[in-house]
């Protein structure tokens, strides 16, 4: 079950057209918390901070939320350590 990020209506558009903060969590979260978790892991500057939070906004059980986000936050590194073999090799 898929819950909607709960934040106050106080969050506005910064302009037209444009989505505010409570928009783009919701988004996230349509494909389910845990992918909603894993997305904003993986995003340099929100990292593990973030998705606590969220996890915790949406009232999920802190032992998946510690585990999706450790995953999540460890996948970019990944990709670094590949781009970095390869551009030392040639």
């Amino acid at each position: 079950m898929v819950k909607e990020f709960p934040l106050s209506c106080h969050l506005k558009c910064f302009g037209k057209g444009e989505p505010n903060l409570e928009t783009i969590f919701n988004a996230l979260t349509f494909l389910g918390n845990e992918v909603a978790l894993f997305i904003i892991s993986m995003i340099p500057l929100i990292e593990l901070r973030g998705a606590v939070i969220l996890g915790a906004a949406l009232d999920m059980n802190w032992i998946v939320v510690l585990v999706v986000s450790v995953i999540g936050n460890m996948v970019p590194i990944l990709f670094y350590c590949y781009l970095a073999a390869k551009s030392s090799i040639g």
